[in-house]
C-alpha cells in the first residue's frame, strides 16, 4: 500500500508542478463563459461554454454555434501560457478567429481558470474564457 501511495505522489508531482512560474491546470471539466470585446469596447455577447482538459487533450462545447468554436485537439502549458492545437474540422461559413486555437494567457485562482487571448492586428479584439472546475 505504501508503494502505491508513493507512486501516486510521484505522478502528481510529475504531471502538475504548481509554482508561481509554472501554473497548474487541474484536469477535468470546466464550465463558464466566453466573451469577445474589440478596441471600441464593443461587447459581442456572452456564451456559456464547457471545456474538458484531460492528459494533454481538450474538447468542449458552446451554447452558441461557433461563438466560440471549441472543437477538440491537444493542449500544452508553458509557465503562464496554455497553447491549444485544434485538430477539428470546421466549415468555412463563420469567422475562424472564434476557433479555440493558439496561445492564451492563463490565470489560475483555486478552482477558477481565466484564459485570455489578444489579437493586436489588423483587427484588435480580446477573447476571455472565465471557467470554474466542476
Amino acid at each position: 500500500m505504501q508503494k502505491f501511495i508513493a507512486i501516486i505522489a510521484i505522478l502528481s508531482i510529475t504531471f502538475c508542478s504548481c509554482t508561481k512560474e509554472n501554473l497548474c491546470i487541474e484536469q477535468g471539466q470546466f464550465k463558464g463563459t466566453f466573451r469577445r470585446v474589440d478596441l471600441s469596447n464593443t461587447d459581442f455577447g456572452v456564451s456559456q461554454v464547457t471545456l474538458n482538459l484531460n492528459d494533454g487533450k481538450f474538447s468542449g462545447t458552446s451554447s452558441q454555434q461557433n461563438y466560440p468554436a471549441i472543437g477538440a485537439g491537444n493542449y500544452s502549458t508553458n509557465n503562464d501560457l496554455i497553447i491549444f492545437d485544434n485538430t477539428s474540422f470546421f466549415t468555412a461559413d463563420f469567422d475562424w478567429s472564434y476557433i479555440l486555437d493558439g496561445t492564451f494567457e492563463m490565470r489560475n485562482f483555486g478552482d477558477s481558470l481565466i484564459l485570455i487571448k489578444e489579437n493586436n492586428g489588423p483587427v484588435f479584439y480580446k477573447d476571455e474564457y472565465r471557467l470554474k472546475k466542476e
